[in-house]
């Protein structure tokens, strides 16, 4: 067998071990959509009152996006139905995890670095609750959230 074919075995060998190590310490992708509505349900949008995320169309009470077609009182975006709302909270989440914003948000950015960049206030308790939602610690990376 050539030296070539024998690297290659190798190379296949180690990529099936990282594989299972990955499998078996839970790195595992979750969707955006599953991150928007944990942050969604934090922000009240899911409340039986008429909260400022659902009166604003705003699931994730954004505060500025393309889409918006107003601002409340407060400066939070208000979007002409929910279906843009969630176009458009899900779109920015996606750019933040892939490092495409002006926030400092990386792909190794951890889902703590994700919720003090995105709230003023409740920070902890805000990264706590997200995290116990989707079964993840702090310390997930942003890469692994896809669309």
């Amino acid at each position: 067998m050539s030296q070539t074919k024998v690297l290659w075995a190798i190379i296949n060998q180690l990529m099936k071990v990282i594989a299972e190590l990955k499998k078996q310490l839970g790195v595992r992708k979750i969707k955006i959509r599953e991150l928007a509505e944990a942050m969604a349900t934090f922000e009240g949008f899911y409340l039986p009152t008429n909260p400022r995320a659902k009166r604003n169309n705003n699931p994730g009470n954004m505060k500025g996006s393309q889409w918006e077609s107003g601002k409340d009182k407060d400066g939070f975006s208000i979007f002409p139905d929910i279906e843009t709302g969630w176009k458009a909270f899900e779109w920015d989440l996606e750019m933040k995890t892939k490092g495409m914003t002006r926030t400092g948000l990386t792909p190794e950015s951890t889902i703590k670095d994700l919720i003090y960049t995105w709230s003023a206030t409740d920070q902890q308790e805000y990264t706590d609750f997200v995290c116990g939602k989707l079964g993840i610690s702090e310390s997930f990376k942003l890469k692994n959230f896809v669309a």
